[in-house]
């Protein structure tokens, strides 16, 4: 199978250089079993515009303003971006659930392309999942209305490293396609 993704193009988006064996574990799934089916099936190149977060970047993620003074991103502790690290809780219901520390992400990237409709390749995305041609944790397609950009968060299923029985006892489960028209204040399930 033809692999249409460089190690670089992650690297470049903070992908560790050297990573740990988990990492790699992770990475290796996440572009052969989802992006490179996704990209052989579409047959148009796609840019990765976020991969691999560490806590820095997430804190100063919280800590960008835009002009207005409203936030200009809406990171979440217990996103797929962050491959397992462990991360701090902020908000309430979060920590309620989850603890002080989140801990079982599994992989994430953001990705477009170019000169393509987000919302159509979505539909595609999820089509490819529905008929068992990938298997992802979550599928998201979210909108900047700022900046008229969109792109799909896609993750790797929780089940690659952990067992149903973990992920239903500590309700790690979440909703498999969603949508965001507000970049991340909110989603809609679908």
């Amino acid at each position: 199978m033809k692999n249409y993704f460089t190690p670089s193009e992650f690297i470049k988006k903070g992908f560790p250089n050297p990573a740990g064996p988990v990492e790699l574990f992770l990475l290796k799934n996440l572009r052969d079993k989802i992006l490179n089916p996704i990209r052989r099936e579409i047959g148009r190149p796609m840019r990765i515009t976020d991969c691999y977060r560490i806590i820095a970047k997430y804190k100063r993620m919280l800590e960008a303003r835009n002009k207005d003074g409203s936030r200009k991103y809406n990171p979440s502790a217990t996103s797929d971006h962050f491959w397992g690290q462990p991360v701090p809780t902020i908000k309430k219901r979060d920590r309620q659930k989850y603890g002080k520390i989140y801990s079982f992400s599994v992989g994430a990237v953001d990705f477009y392309i170019p000169r393509v409709k987000m919302a159509d390749v979505f539909d595609f995305v999820v089509g490819m999942e529905k008929e068992f041609k990938i298997r992802t944790g979550q599928i998201v397609l979210e909108h900047n209305p700022a900046t008229k950009f969109s792109w799909i968060h896609i993750s790797n299923p929780k089940e690659i490293l952990l067992s149903d029985t973990v992920i239903n006892d500590l309700g790690l489960s979440k909703f498999k396609y969603l949508i965001s028209e507000n970049n991340g204040k909110s989603y809609e399930s679908i």
